[in-house]
């Protein structure tokens, strides 16, 4: 995760921070958390990139810095917050991302990242209570925050936005005014408006207006409206709505779910006693499970010391008559809140056979690479092996084992299927069994639905040239066309 900068920030920084809440939010990779993990703003922090962004070029150098200086204070004072988020769709429907609600250092947040992550967070005392609806358990756990990073809670309602950005950089070109506006409400506004535009890494332009309550100097809205370039470029509009020192009900920031509860405090604790004897020892790593579910994928948890050179990491499975493909290693909260084992961090690699075996097998012959090696640019040699163990496969009856709550790996619970069938299909690719390739790549394109549906025009278009590449046009033709359409409506 990002620390908050101190740092004036380039327009390509920012892009970076407005993409996590635009097209690419919940994006997943085809190996969920994949290393390097700490890139991603916590979820409680990305409320406010939207007003940052529009604030980033106007503190503290210019003439309106008394302005705002005099908003920041009157938000400082702020006993209570509620705000709305909503962005346009393709489709010219306006859709609500986001509801957020904040009192004396407490939030909560009504998420809406797609229908396959709707989520409730909310975080007091230094807690956070994480709901994704599509699961059937909550976790509760110590607020994400690495080393070095401000204290979240002990942040007035929109310290964030007022307080962390630098100035606009040199290479953009920035107007900004205050402008008259007509009341809201009945009650006297006036606009802060700031228009922005570059060429790199290509032309890109916004325009922001933030009407504020002429009295109190409170946020009235902002909308904002930005064109950037790119594959998921294009037009965006977006609409804050905000609201203070309005009543709001002392349940909605209770630690409470009308779900089992699991606490990742209690996490530690339980997985020492159920792994308190590793199947296999190599150097510092330590295997503590070896799971496989009824598709035959394989899951392998261990513990190491990944400062140690000598430390190992699982890098491939060997089967006979089987091949298997890495999905990757999947990881769960961050900093202080990870889940450590022994003072060692659990790690997870998932496996996927290239075909669902009629029964899965119950013995694996696990390969061990350097854990370093796993950050290495693909183009790079593969590392030597460090040796092989042979393990005993436990069979769990759902997606996933049942330890995943446990490390708080409710956003990758979500992202399993589509991570398999991704590698899946990959691995098919690499074999040149294209027609299975492309079958790979449809159910992949199809999971996505579950997660952020327009995602999977990107494996519909390689279903495709899978196709292309046995000569079947009329099926590539097809693929090509349901990819347009979910780009087009980019319907999550």
């Amino acid at each position: 995760m990002n620390e908050h900068p101190q740092e004036p920030m380039s327009r390509q920084q920012l892009e970076g921070l407005f993409k996590q809440y635009s097209d690419s939010l919940g994006e997943p990779s085809r190996t969920p958390y994949p290393r390097p993990r700490r890139s991603k703003l916590p979820a409680y922090a990305a409320v406010f990139v939207v007003l940052a962004l529009a604030l980033v070029a106007l503190w503290p150098r210019d003439a309106l810095a008394a302005r705002l200086k005099q908003i920041g204070l009157a938000i400082k004072d702020a006993k209570t917050m509620e705000m709305t988020f909503s962005r346009l769709q393709p489709s010219g429907r306006w859709v609500q991302w986001l509801h957020t609600y904040y009192t004396e250092g407490m939030w909560r947040q009504e998420i809406e990242k797609g229908v396959g992550q709707r989520e409730t967070v909310v975080t007091r005392n230094g807690l956070m209570l994480s709901d994704y609806h599509r699961l059937d358990h909550a976790t509760l756990g110590p607020v994400w925050k690495e080393e070095g990073q401000a204290d979240f809670e002990q942040q007035s309602a929109l310290d964030y936005a007022l307080d962390r950005y630098g100035q606009s950089a040199s290479d953009e070109t920035v107007t900004r005014s205050t402008q008259g506006h007509s009341d809201v409400n009945g009650r006297a506004a006036y606009a802060i408006v700031v228009d922005r535009s570059g060429d790199t890494p290509g032309p890109w332009s916004d325009h922001m207006e933030i009407v504020v309550d002429k009295q109190t100097n409170y946020p009235i809205s902002a909308d904002i409206r930005d064109v950037r370039p790119g594959e998921n470029g294009g037009e965006f509009k977006m609409h804050q709505d905000y609201r203070f020192n309005m009543p709001l009900d002392p349940a909605l920031f209770e630690l409470k779910s009308d779900k089992p509860i699991v606490d990742l405090r209690e996490s530690p604790g339980r997985l020492a006693k159920e792994w308190a004897h590793p199947l296999a020892e190599l150097g510092p790593t330590q295997i503590r499970d070896a799971s496989v579910t009824r598709d035959g994928t394989i899951w392998i948890a261990y513990t190491t010391n990944s400062d140690d050179e000598s430390a190992a990491a699982p890098t491939e499975i060997s089967i006979e008559g089987a091949r298997y493909v890495s999905l990757g290693a999947f990881t769960g909260p961050v900093g202080e809140a990870a889940i450590h084992l022994q003072g060692q961090e659990v790690e997870v690699v998932g496996f996927a056979p290239l075909e669902v075996p009629a029964k899965p097998p119950f013995v694996a012959v696990v390969r061990f690479q350097p854990e370093s090696s796993l950050n290495v640019p693909p183009e790079n040699p593969p590392a030597p092996f460090m040796g092989a163990v042979p393990l005993n496969l436990t069979l769990v009856a759902g997606e996933y084992p049942p330890y995943f709550p446990l490390l708080g790996y409710d956003r990758a619970i979500l992202e399993v299927q589509i991570a398999t069938w991704g590698a899946r299909a990959k691995g098919l690719v690499d074999a040149g069994r294209y027609l299975d390739a492309a079958h790979a790549y449809e159910r992949t394109a199809k999971e996505c639905e579950n997660f952020v549906k327009y995602i999977g025009y990107r494996d519909l278009d390689k279903a495709a040239e899978c196709y292309d590449k046995l000569g079947m046009a009329a099926e590539a033709a097809r693929d090509r066309a349901l990819a347009d359409a979910l780009h087009a409506a980019r319907e999550r």
